[in-house]
């Protein structure tokens, strides 16, 4: 089950992963990369909010 939704997410990187899916349920893994490098005007854009 975790290599099928790694696989999925394409979150091949370590724990814990972050990946922003967009309104149209496209899967933008490379997004979100350190939690603490996000901000909302990021989150916003990745998401295809703006």
């Amino acid at each position: 089950m975790e290599a099928a939704l790694r696989k999925k997410l394409n979150a091949e990187g370590g724990y814990p992963t972050y990946v922003v899916i967009d309104q149209k349920g496209t899967v933008h893994p490379n997004s979100i990369t350190v939690m603490s490098d996000l901000s909302r005007e990021k989150f916003i854009e990745a998401a295809g909010l703006n």
